[in-house]
């Protein structure tokens, strides 16, 4: 079930799309890594996205599927820059 929100799901509407960006399977299929440059629609007023300079908010996640063991390892880390330093040169 959890495979199949990606690249999109209905169900969740703020997930807007999502890339593959490296992807492992072993030869017997016990094992599988997969990592995507995931896109979200945060739920934030329009002035607010433009004060931050975004609109989307942009995360890089990390699947790893061990069928064997029974155990999915999920690392996940934002990947958008906020630029709102104010005065700098």
């Amino acid at each position: 079930a959890y495979e199949r929100r990606f690249p999109t799901c209905p169900l969740i509407p703020m997930f807007v799309g999502s890339d593959t960006m490296n992807e492992f399977k072993s030869e017997d299929g016990a094992i599988h890594v997969i990592e995507r440059r995931c896109k979200l629609d945060v739920d934030a007023p329009r002035l607010l996205k433009k004060i931050a300079g975004v609109d989307y908010v942009y995360f890089v996640q990390k699947n790893s599927l061990n069928s064997r063991e029974r155990t999915l390892h999920i690392e996940a880390y934002n990947e958008t820059a906020f630029s709102l330093s104010a005065g700098s040169p």
